[in-house]
């Protein structure tokens, strides 16, 4: 017999259609089944359960579109911001000293788990390797991107072969993503695409990174000297970041740009073109005093954007709740909350290439949602009263 399950709320968020006050969700053996206003839940009373939330609202699970888990021990560590190459340094530098499998993997484990209770089921996880197979007992989704880099030229087939053989041996499922147009060479930036019908790539966060495409930058040069990472024959493109991955042909709908701080209003047309979405990460950004995205010209542009909390490397938490809460308080003029829930849900599933399973709330799809509890019953919309914080309590299914 199936396991059939009813929850009853003030007002049900499905996302891709207006709010339904008075609802009941159901779900039959882990996934939707369908949406009834409240009055017509006794019909599909036989063989139910039901659950009541009188003063809730029910909003799909959050989607965290870009994180590092494998950088959860940085809770541990204290870096100082500084500038954005100096905090790099120190990040490496941390990373070389003090990780070690165990550490990645137990301090991995309770971050997701925080974050589970929080109210994300699904997270764009960015590794290098120490997280590439799925841990035993994850208790969210995974869409694992497997970051490389290399910014010699010569280097690129060597790298590129062994991240397939990687793949092939760990997980065949993972999706191999370079890290950045600044670490990682033309040659090996278009054997990936080749190899990627989608990916992640950080893009346009830094000045010094918009510095060193458009017109040079020494202090990138030295910081890739210094790793014996500098091609000797590397001439600057004389390109936007948004314009150099352009030329190269890795701008699409299957990509997504992380955090893209750094924009001109030609490159906003291009990604609009393009049908790329953006990842704003935008706690992060400020703590490392990179600048804030434009969101406001992203979204009159109607360029997709989802969000992401990055790692604790560069942020204080991977709740999605404090990521929405910032961007709700700092943008408030430009971000309707409406647009905000889109964001953090459907706007996010899409990005990572799982929205017929996360993202909203329709037949079919998991029953991977939410129930925020308030004190009374919510005189606004629901999708306010839940950025805005009004809630009391958090359930997580």
């Amino acid at each position: 017999m199936k396991k059939k399950e009813a929850y009853c709320a003030s007002w049900i968020v499905p996302v891709v259609s207006p709010p339904m006050r008075e609802a009941a969700l159901i779900v039959e053996d882990g996934v939707i089944s369908t949406i009834v206003p409240g009055h017509e839940l006794p019909r599909h009373a036989k063989n139910l359960k039901i659950y009541n939330f009188p003063n809730g609202v029910i909003l799909p699970a959050w989607v965290n579109a870009h994180t590092h888990l494998e950088l959860s021990y940085f809770k541990d560590e204290t870096i100082p911001a500084g500038q954005f190459f100096e905090w790099v340094e120190r990040l490496l530098a941390v990373r070389a000293q003090k990780e070690n499998p165990q550490r990645v993997k137990t301090a991995a484990l309770q971050q997701m788990r925080l974050m589970r209770q929080s109210g994300t089921a699904l997270a764009g996880d960015i590794t290098n390797g120490p997280l590439l197979e799925p841990l035993p007992d994850e208790p969210l989704e995974r869409a694992i991107f497997y970051e490389i880099l290399g910014f010699l030229p010569e280097r690129a087939e060597v790298i590129f072969e062994k991240a397939q053989q990687e793949l092939q041996a760990r997980n065949p499922h993972a999706i191999l993503t370079p890290h950045a147009p600044y670490s990682t060479s033309p040659h090996l930036l278009k054997k990936i695409a080749s190899a990627s019908a989608r990916m992640s790539i950080h893009l346009a966060e830094s000045k010094s990174e918009y510095a060193f495409l458009t017109e040079g930058s020494a202090e990138l040069t030295a910081f890739l000297k210094a790793r014996k990472a500098w091609p000797e024959n590397w001439k600057t493109p004389g390109k936007t970041p948004v314009g150099y991955l352009n030329d190269l042909g890795l701008l699409h709908g299957k990509t997504l740009l992380v955090h893209g701080v750094q924009v001109t209003d030609r490159d906003l047309d291009i990604l609009k073109n393009s049908g790329a979405a953006v990842c704003i990460c935008a706690r992060s950004n400020d703590r490392l005093n990179v600048g804030l995205p434009p969101i406001q010209k992203y979204l009159e542009k109607g360029i997709p954007l989802c969000i992401g909390t990055d790692s604790l490397a560069s942020n204080v938490s991977l709740d999605l709740n404090d990521e929405i809460y910032y961007l709700w308080e700092r943008f408030n003029q430009a971000l309707h909350p409406v647009t905000l829930v889109r964001m953090a849900t459907l706007n996010g599933a899409r990005a990572l290439g799982r929205e017929g399973e996360f993202g909203s709330l329709e037949v079919g799809k998991k029953a991977a949602f939410n129930v925020f509890e308030f004190d009374e019953a919510i005189k606004e919309e629901p999708e306010s009263a839940v950025v805005s914080r009004k809630w009391r309590r958090l359930r997580c299914f």
